[in-house]
């Protein structure tokens, strides 16, 4: 290996810890999960195993307390939408990022690093469908049970994340945060953003930022 090539695997493997640093402090939902009451940390994992079991929510079927439904709202780790209860990555409105399972079934997410997530936590190979951001051209990568990225095209997405201007002033990250983290193909891919990741780094970050839950799960 060059030092040419040392120097720009630094640079990538800096550029994602960065990234996945910044992600974590932005929304730092490890840790609201982790220092919340026992209950609530309880009730998430029920929500999260349902939203893993059940493609199709709603709130009925959760069979989780209201006040600690409410609770983990207030910390932004359950959100309510028009199909049922959303809970990162999963979202219970269909998204431009459909996560569909070797078993036929589609899931939503939130964001490009939301679907990235989803595979490994489901246990089972998917394909990513989403649009580029700029172009609109139809984006696809598959990944195997364990999160691995098998096969994919030469001209594989990249994952961006764009800051949010000063009109963004929600603090829900549905609404203020993930709306800017997006698939782009290459040809449109800004590097001028503060992070444009390709597809494996942005797949590190993925895991990395939702590693806890499988962990709360196993």
């Amino acid at each position: 290996m060059t030092n040419m090539q040392k120097m720009q695997r630094t640079r990538l493997r800096e550029d994602t810890l960065n990234a996945l640093d910044e992600l974590r402090q932005a929304f730092p939902l490890q840790q609201r999960i982790e220092t919340a009451p026992q209950a609530v940390r309880a009730a998430y994992v029920r929500i999260l195993q349902h939203c893993c079991a059940h493609p199709q929510r709603d709130a009925g079927e959760l069979n989780v307390e209201s006040t600690l439904v409410d609770a983990l709202v207030r910390i932004d780790a359950v959100v309510a939408q028009s199909k049922g209860w959303g809970c990162y990555p999963f979202s219970a409105d269909p998204t431009d990022f459909r996560v569909s399972t070797v078993d036929g079934r589609d899931r939503y997410a939130f964001c490009a690093i939301d679907a990235l997530a989803m595979p490994r936590l489901l246990g089972r190979a998917a394909r990513i469908v989403s649009h580029c951001a700029a172009c609109s051209r139809t984006l696809h990568c598959d990944m195997a049970a364990n999160g691995a990225l098998p096969h994919q095209p030469l001209d594989q997405p990249m994952v961006v994340w764009e800051q949010p201007g000063p009109a963004d002033t929600d603090d829900i990250c549905c609404r203020k945060i993930c709306p800017h983290i997006r698939f782009m193909c290459v040809g449109c891919a800004d590097a001028t953003q503060p992070h444009v990741l390709a597809l494996p780094q942005a797949t590190f970050v993925a895991h990395a930022f939702f590693a806890f839950q499988a962990t709360k799960m196993g």
